[in-house]
Formats: structure tokens, C-alpha cells, sequence
């Protein structure tokens, strides 16, 4: 589906559209796609955790479905050649969770607990302290670490998207996909204003 184009299609934006909205279509299958998650971690502990350095960062991810539910998303998308860019990203959403915990002190919340509109400003902060965001001598508002803003929005993105499609294979799911929506509503709204 995603390498579809249609030939009446000239504009560049609506290409740019059509391409997001096939990736975040995308997301929501992996997300809602497999039924058996014992394949998706074998694979994902195979070639990926395997290989991790073991510390806390690494207990966290081991712990958090979501973050576990992306590398495998990730894993399927680009294959083994691409273990060490999938455990750079799910070591970074970690990180942004371990930062939202020190923040709003709940210790043992998950990533998919903070996609949720009521802690968007929250991510915010995280995302700002990460990156270290900062005001330099003229008022400008910079960022040390520029990449890891844009990184990470790509990532809460596709995060939204899994989240979105476990809602939809549990049953009590509804709740899910309303804190998912109200996320993506300020996100979508706010992220570039902000970052």
C-alpha cells in the first residue's frame, strides 16, 4: 500500500499527505496485526535485546510494551541490517520516559501511560531537557542536541500509531484510542510551535 502512487496526484503536498498517512495507517496494523507476540519478541530478543548493553535502560525497554511493540514494528520494516539504528530508537523513547518519570514522580509508568493529552506538556518538558533546550544571548531559543527534537516527534508519532492499533484488538480498547487521539490532537497542534 505504501509503494502505491496515483498518477493524478501532481501537487508535492498531497504526495507528502498521502505518505504520512500510509506510515501512521502503517503503525496502527503493527500495532493490531499479530496475534501471537511470543514470534515478535523472539525475533526482537534474537537480534536485537540480545545484543543491548544491559543496564537500567535496558531493563526498562524489556519491561515497557510499547517500546517492545515499536522495535519489533521496526524490526519487520527494515530487518536485521538495521539492529543497531532499532536499539538507538527504543533506547531514546526509554529515555523519555525515565525522564517523564523523574518529572511527574510516578516511578513505574510506561511509555504508552504518557501518550495521553493530559501529559503532553509533560512530554514537552522531557523532550526539552533531553535536547537541552535553552535561550542564548539574543533571546533565541536553541537546542544543544537539535536531532534528538525531530527524532523523537518521529518516533511519539509512530508510537501513537501502535498504541492506537493495541487499542483496537483489546476489548476495553476505547479508553486507548480516546487518550491516543486527544495526544496526537496536541501534537499535531503544538509540536512544531513548541520544537
Amino acid at each position: 500500500m505504501y509503494r502505491h502512487s496515483c498518477p493524478c496526484d501532481s501537487s508535492s503536498t498531497d504526495k507528502t499527505r498521502s505518505s504520512a498517512t500510509a506510515e501512521s495507517s502503517r503503525s496502527v496494523l503493527d500495532g493490531a496485526l499479530y496475534a501471537d507476540s511470543s514470534q515478535i519478541n523472539r525475533d526482537l530478543k534474537k537480534h536485537v535485546l540480545n545484543r543491548m548493553r544491559q543496564d537500567k535502560t535496558y531493563d526498562l525497554i524489556r519491561s515497557d510494551e510499547l517500546i517492545l511493540k515499536f522495535g519489533s514494528s521496526l524490526l519487520k520494516k527494515v530487518g536485521t541490517k538495521g539492529r543497531r539504528r532499532i536499539a538507538t530508537r527504543m533506547r531514546l523513547l526509554a529515555k523519555v520516559v525515565v525522564t517523564l518519570r523523574k518529572l511527574l514522580d510516578m516511578p513505574d509508568r510506561s511509555l504508552s501511560f504518557f501518550l495521553d493529552g493530559t501529559y503532553f506538556d509533560a512530554v514537552l518538558e522531557a523532550v526539552e531537557i533531553l535536547s537541552g533546550a535553552r535561550f542564548d544571548e539574543q533571546g533565541q531559543r536553541v537546542f544543544e542536541k537539535p536531532s534528538i527534537v525531530t527524532m523523537v516527534g518521529n518516533l511519539l508519532r509512530k508510537c501513537c500509531g501502535l498504541k492506537k492499533g493495541l487499542a483496537a484488538r483489546r476489548t476495553d480498547g476505547e479508553d486507548m484510542s480516546k487518550e491516543v487521539d486527544r495526544f496526537l490532537t496536541l501534537f499535531d497542534s503544538d509540536w512544531s510551535d513548541c520544537m
